[in-house]
């Protein structure tokens, strides 16, 4: 792609997330050219896409696809195209039943964000103005970069202790637990206020930062893992294991949830000689059920196994984390210089 820019005097233009590339526009000679990643469609493998759609992966003639597969190969062995097109066919016939579905976006997450905009958006009609930005309005830029701290991670915690069992064992999964805490549970919404150190109600949703220490209760199970290395580095901890004692201070930004669930196995202590800052949202229940109901309705209606039941799944669990995304997404301008 980098070399068809260049001869042709075109521009290349990747859209980056976390390091890696979502998609990718090529502009030449008045044509536009997308390309994207359609594992970011279909979180699975090419041989579940086609079996969803009804078009089943061909067995290789030799060996499956591994790094360097075609270089060992007989590509004029008419035999291994077939298997190179039938591929090429599954993503092509799987990325257009995802487009006919209004799919069109290049992640998941991007899809549900935009269903979850018409959704809410639908029969509001105020010029200059959508409930969509009225309940979640962009955040200033050093506003979000105050609050982003408390928006990365989540906790999923077992209170029983593990015992050592022989026989079958077997798994607990809660169904639609993204869905479920969307649909029942209070939602923040708004811009958030600022109230300095004041105390917030208990009730509210906040975020905090603040400095704090903590030590495992007596029969607790240690879960809490701090996000940065210079944390552990102080408590010489080794990164990424569980804390049960702090030594040291930490300074923490954190939601109201995550703080209520910190108390609830650990004796926590906030440093009384730093100040907390607290921005307090308001809250509301019910916000994104039309948005729920849709995709379970498609969910229940459609075949299991089927390509429309698997993209209603993903619809329903990927729009909670969108909400934690950074909204201005990282442009690359590729151009070229002809010195």
């Amino acid at each position: 792609m980098y070399d068809i820019a260049e001869e042709n005097d075109g521009d290349l233009n990747p859209v980056w997330r976390k390091g890696k590339a979502v998609s990718v526009t090529l502009r030449f000679n008045g044509k536009t050219l997308i390309f994207r990643d359609s594992m970011k469609k279909w979180q699975g493998n090419l041989k579940s896409l086609g079996d969803a759609i009804g078009l089943p992966k061909l067995d290789p003639p030799e060996e499956d696809f591994a790094e360097g597969w075609s270089t060992r190969v007989d590509m004029d062995d008419p035999e291994q195209w077939k298997y190179v097109i039938r591929d090429a066919e599954i993503v092509a016939v799987g990325m257009r039943q995802q487009h006919k579905m209004g799919a069109s976006k290049a992640t998941t997450s991007g899809d549900a964000w935009k269903s979850a905009h018409d959704i809410i958006n639908e029969g509001y009609n105020v010029r200059g103005d959508t409930k969509w930005d009225r309940y979640f309005p962009r955040l200033p830029y050093q506003l979000d970069r105050d609050l982003r701290p408390s928006f990365w991670g989540g906790i999923n915690i077992s209170r029983h202790r593990g015992e050592t069992v022989t026989g079958p064992i077997t798994h607990l999964d809660r169904v639609s637990m993204y869905p479920s805490v969307m649909y029942y549970n209070e939602m923040p919404h708004g811009m958030p206020i600022y109230i300095g150190n004041s105390v917030p109600d208990p009730d509210d949703l906040f975020i905090m930062k603040l400095r704090l220490r903590f030590t495992i209760k007596d029969g607790h199970i240690p879960w809490m893992m701090f996000k940065n290395g210079i944390d552990y580095a102080i408590e010489g901890l080794e990164a990424g294991t569980v804390v049960e004692h702090c030594e040291q201070w930490h300074d923490m930004t954190m939601t109201s949830v995550d703080l209520e669930t910190l108390h609830l196995d650990y004796d926590v202590e906030i440093d009384p000689e730093v100040s907390t800052e607290t921005w307090i949202f308001k809250s509301k229940t019910g916000l994104l059920r039309p948005y729920i109901d849709k995709w379970i309705k498609v969910k229940k209606e459609s075949p299991k196994g089927s390509a429309e039941r698997a993209h209603a799944k993903r619809m329903l669990n990927a729009l909670y984390g969108r909400f934690s995304l950074i909204q201005e997404s990282e442009l690359c301008a590729l151009t070229f210089d002809p010195e």
